[in-house]
């Protein structure tokens, strides 16, 4: 069995929330870490999603969470939005 570790930065401007967790997150940069597993089949080696796992820096140490990959999309929907309504660049209308 091969298992396949991707690891990313997820960097958002602003506090957001993820359902793993009660309080709102601070913002700033996490790694991610996405673990597939390999699964041959007769032509090719498929790797479906396994867990997502999210280091958060605390005060003593970095603590790993593992949580939902899909619960990522929508803070880091809301933060492109909000950069832009922030934006110094942005286009104002009336």
């Amino acid at each position: 069995m091969v298992l396949l570790n991707t690891k990313s930065s997820e960097g958002l401007g602003f506090p957001f929330r993820l359902k793993a967790f009660e309080e709102p997150l601070p913002a700033g940069s996490d790694d991610i870490v996405t673990k597939e597993k390999g699964v041959e089949h007769n032509e090719r080696t498929v790797y479906p999603h396994v867990s997502t796992q999210m280091y958060l820096p605390t005060k003593a140490r970095v603590v790993a969470v593992t949580i939902d990959s899909k619960d990522l999309q929508p803070p880091a929907d809301a933060d492109r939005i909000q950069s832009v309504l922030t934006s110094s660049d942005a286009v104002s209308f009336g």
